[in-house]
């Protein structure tokens, strides 16, 4: 369903943001459809992201949005 909008309501596109920084992706809507292209490995992604160890550096970079 989110694959389909081409331009997301903004807590849509401020959350893939935050997911993306996260993975240590370019935070923007067009990386955001790429990445969910693969649905399967988009949640294995997620599984897999070790959240005890986010580098302060990634943190940094996610303030503005939250």
């Amino acid at each position: 369903m989110l694959k389909a909008l081409a331009n997301p309501p903004r807590s849509v596109g401020d959350c893939f943001n935050c997911v993306l920084i996260l993975l240590g992706m370019e935070p923007n809507w067009a990386q955001a459809l790429k990445t969910m292209a693969n649905p399967r490995k988009f949640i294995n992604m997620l599984d897999g992201y070790d959240k005890d160890n986010v580098p302060k550096k990634l943190i940094n970079k996610l303030k503005p949005i939250i």
